[in-house]
């Protein structure tokens, strides 16, 4: 995975429902219009396809994939491709498809979730948001070691997708 696959997903959204918060960082928001808004239909299911893209690329990757959920993926029937290593702490196999329904369940209705590539898991119990600011999301990265990061909101129409500043993992 490279920034310029991430960057060139993004770039084929909308402009008004991606953002790069800083052109000096690798950091986007990518945000659902609402119900009501201008082809809003269209631009959620433009979003929904490149988030799925963007998961596969993550998960082609060659670093290993976690996600933090505060719910068990066990509960929501998502079994196939999704380990517990820690509290709140899920390993995906490259193989984990995001498309199964119990998946696009645990991951898309629920949201609430971190997912991340790195080394192995944070050595943390997962608290909530992360570092908004970009720099200080990169700088939080490179101290756990994470080459990827993607935050979802509570219903997972926001996304904040940020890579490790030398845009590979």
């Amino acid at each position: 995975m490279s920034r310029q696959e991430i960057s060139t997903i993004l770039a084929a959204l909308d402009s008004r429902d991606v953002k790069q918060l800083d052109a000096s960082y690798p950091v986007w928001t990518v945000s659902e219009p609402g119900l009501l808004s201008l082809a809003g239909r269209v631009r959620r299911q433009a979003i929904n396809a490149a988030k799925l893209k963007i998961l596969r690329a993550v998960l082609d990757g060659p670093s290993p994939v976690f996600v933090m959920h505060p719910d068990d993926p066990a509960e929501n029937a998502v079994i196939s491709g999704c380990h517990r290593v820690a509290p709140q702490t899920y390993r995906l196999d490259p193989s984990f498809d995001p498309t199964t329904p119990s998946a696009d369940y645990w991951l898309f209705s629920l949201g609430h979730w971190v997912l991340f590539a790195a080394s192995a898991p944070v050595a943390t119990e997962w608290t909530g948001p992360l570092p908004r600011a970009p720099h200080a999301l990169l700088r939080w990265m490179q101290s756990v070691e994470m080459t990827a990061v993607i935050t979802s909101s509570a219903d997972d129409t926001d996304w904040v997708v940020a890579l490790a500043s030398d845009g590979t993992s």
